[in-house]
């Protein structure tokens, strides 16, 4: 291709499908250059070349501003290419005052430099289509080639489907040699429709045979390979036709009776590299719809030494070195396979993939969202446990931690801190109880009550008193008594303390306040209210029996007279269940009154 001129103001060559993107100039020279046909000697004069990054201007103040005796700059450019991020020295040349270029050096050539021609960009790729670029399988669209980049195309199943266009394209400055092709399904998978092109089966029951990059079948020597036609018995007999010549192959409808009215087979016997053609099935007449497998014939072995690895971890079982054999990759547990686990021997002479290396399954970093929880240990390898713990007056939920599975993921996801809140408290019949909820506490018990379902409860008439720290508003809320009768208390939070009160005429047994503990536990059980009726005082001029400060539903109560007074005898006060006395106290009356 002849050299493009190039002259200012056009800017230096940017990412593009045509240019890559070099950097500053790295050296000039004014020596000729004798890699240019046809050129002994270069003429000076140029004027500075304007120097652009992706597009952009750049300014090059290192360099000189006076490029009248320059007669070429070069630099390094990275080349595009799917595969490999190419660097390439490369160069333009001042040709009779206009500068020539760019030129990038081939190692393949002697070092000689060539223009640089147009990528190729390649678009969507049709289902089930498989294109390989230097034995490696493409993955992905939207790719840039560079200049002679040829991609072989195939089915992704040999024979289930046909190839319609070309199986190989090239790249010629810019533009692909032909479209992308497409593959057209067969017969067993459209069910037998009129005119589709027939199935073709392969069998391989003796030695061994791998699919090529390019759809071609490679087959050992001395394999017996089967190829079976796909077609509806009934609606005729196809035919095999191939282009081998040394021999004719055995053909006709299967024999087991599950496979004779719809199996035409043709058979390889004892392969031999004569036997390397095309072998094509027609359907028959008005159709005539075809299929075709490319067989080659040949005695390749791959060299086991390449499946050798410095990776302990890694362990190999070959099947053999032959083409279509495997070998297969394991680590032990705790590793995941990076690369192919199986690679074939292929027609080529090298393994399908290269060798695969055990790496540790690590889970993923874990990132703590909330600022209430913590890591108290972690450990992101296969098995390993990730702790949690949560500040004071919350738990961890669910527990225990997580695990570290064989997948790199774990086992469930992040816990969350939840409140800890102690089981609602009955209140006692005939007393009174008095909240008492710091402001932490009540921030916890509000979180618990947000996230537990509401569910219609009966009340009691309590006190709360507010929080040292508490606004007028929680104040009046605190001082406003709830007369709604209530039996038990809500749930309350890691603090919360209950001071219990019993009414006139009833005493408090237990614990007259409980605390709610981090365990989720109350301090001590709910006291209760148990009628006493009071001690009534000392008589006048008497004495009273027994002496209790509270006296239980039974007790009764008799007055001792000092001497000189008397009291009447059936007087005997008995404490009601109600907490009253039965009658009021006896009173001693002296004797001379009475």
């Amino acid at each position: 291709m002849t050299p493009q001129k190039w002259s200012p103001p056009v800017p230096f060559p940017t990412p593009s499908p045509s240019h890559p993107p070099p950097p500053a100039p790295a050296a000039t020279t004014a020596q000729p250059a004798d890699d240019l046909a046809n050129s002994t000697k270069i003429p000076v004069g140029c004027s500075a070349p304007l120097l652009a990054l992706n597009g952009q201007v750049a300014h090059a103040a290192r360099h000189p501003k006076d490029y009248s005796s320059v007669a070429e700059v070069k630099f390094v450019a990275e080349i595009t290419d799917p595969l490999t991020r190419d660097r390439k020295l490369c160069k333009i040349k001042c040709v009779e005052g206009q500068w020539i270029g760019p030129l990038c050096e081939h190692k393949d050539d002697g070092g000689r430099y060539h223009p640089i021609l147009r990528s190729c960009l390649l678009e969507n790729v049709p289902s089930h289509v498989v294109l390989t670029y230097r034995n490696v399988t493409i993955q992905a669209s939207q790719l840039l080639f560079p200049h002679d980049a040829v991609l072989l195309a195939r089915c992704r199943e040999l024979g289930m489907y046909k190839l319609r266009g070309s199986a190989s394209l090239q790249c010629q400055n810019g533009k692909w040699s032909d479209r992308v092709p497409h593959c057209v399904p067969t017969t067993v998978l459209t069910n037998f429709a009129p005119g589709t092109p027939p199935t073709i089966l392969l069998s391989i029951p003796t030695g061994s045979a791998a699919v090529e990059p390019s759809g071609e079948l490679a087959v050992f020597p001395g394999s017996i390979v089967h190829l079976e036609c796909l077609y509806s018995r009934k609606m005729g007999t196809p035919e095999w036709s191939w282009t081998a010549t040394h021999r004719s192959y055995l053909t006709g409808w299967a024999i087991a009776s599950d496979e004779r009215d719809w199996k035409y087979r043709l058979s390889i016997y004892y392969s031999k590299p004569t036997d390397s053609g095309t072998y094509t099935c027609h359907t028959p007449a008005p159709e005539r719809a075809t299929n075709s497998v490319a067989v080659r014939v040949a005695p390749v072995h791959c060299d086991q030494d390449r499946l050798q690895s410095r990776d302990a971890a890694l362990s190999v079982r070959v099947e053999g070195s032959r083409l279509g054999q495997t070998a297969a990759f394991s680590c032990p547990l705790g590793y995941t396979i990076k690369g192919a686990a199986t690679v074939t021997c292929t027609g080529s002479g090298h393994w399908s993939h290269p060798t695969p290396a055990c790496v540790p399954i690590r889970c993923p970093a874990l990132m703590l969202s909330d600022p209430r929880m913590r890591l108290v240990e972690v450990n992101n390898s296969y098995g390993g446990h990730a702790i949690f713990a949560c500040t004071f007056g919350y738990t961890v939920d669910p527990r225990p931690g997580l695990m570290c599975e064989s997948t790199g993921q774990w086992d469930r996801p992040l816990p969350r801190c939840k409140p800890i809140l102690c089981k609602a408290m009955p209140v006692p019949k005939h007393g009174t109880v008095v909240e008492s909820l710091p402001p932490e506490t009540a921030l916890r018990t509000a979180e618990a009550h947000a996230e537990m379902a509401k569910e219609p409860s009966t009340t009691t008439t309590t006190t709360t008193t507010a929080a040292p720290n508490a606004t007028e508003e929680d104040a009046a809320k605190a001082r406003k008594k709830d007369t709604t009768p209530r039996l038990k208390l809500p749930p309350l939070g890691v603090g919360a303390s209950l001071r219990y009160a019993c009414h006139d005429r009833y005493q408090l047994i237990g614990e007259p306040s409980i605390v709610c503990t981090e365990t989720g536990h109350w301090s001590h059980p709910a006291p209760t209210c148990k009628p006493r009726c009071p001690y009534p005082g000392e008589p006048a001029n008497g004495r009273l029996q027994p002496v209790k400060f509270a006296y239980v539903p039974g007790d009764k109560i008799t007055v001792s007279c000092n001497v000189g007074y008397v009291a009447p005898l059936d007087g005997r006060p008995e404490c009601r269940p109600n907490g009253t006395w039965s009658e009021p106290l006896p009173t001693c009356t002296i004797y001379s009154e009475v």
